[in-house]
């Protein structure tokens, strides 16, 4: 009876982990994973900034980069406030994995941040700018083109 068991739960496990591993994974072709195994530790902390909003005031961002104890896992936390709504829809939080890439079709050399949600919710990229802040790209991982301010700073703890 066991065996039975373990022979059907094995493949439905693969099938599993394939399926994740096809949603999670972006594919570009000039994206180069660099710093998967070993970050370097000056991006862990506090970022914070208020994004434009088209139907709200703004976009109140607080992203928390960590990397956990021995195991090295990398997970955010990303708390999203819009202002100017009601209570029940003005706060929303997102959690899940982050990873350091190298290179975008603008700037091969560029330092891009990936957040993986652990949710249903689309992935998120920001270029790791030379002052310490990051700044929100588009879901291809292009520069943002507008007017605005897509900036988040790094807290001072």
């Amino acid at each position: 009876m066991k065996q039975l068991l373990v022979a059907t739960l094995v493949p439905m496990l693969c099938l599993f982990y394939n399926s994740v591993q096809a949603n999670v994974s972006p594919n570009p072709s000039y994206l180069i994973v660099t710093a998967a195994s070993n970050p370097n530790t000056a991006y862990l902390g506090v970022y914070q900034g208020t994004l434009p909003c088209t139907d709200c005031q703004g976009i109140v961002m607080e992203l928390t980069l960590k990397e956990n104890g021995k195991s090295k896992s990398k997970t955010f936390v990303l708390k999203q406030k819009y202002l100017g709504k009601p209570a029940a829809q003005s706060v929303y939080t997102v959690t899940g994995k982050w990873f350091l890439a190298t290179g975008n079709k603008q700037n091969p050399k560029a330092r891009i941040l990936q957040l993986i949600p652990d949710g249903k919710e689309d992935l998120l990229y920001f270029e790791l700018l030379k002052d310490g802040s990051i700044k929100m790209l588009d879901n291809r991982q292009n520069q943002l083109k507008s007017k605005h301010n897509y900036t988040l700073k790094k807290q001072r703890t």
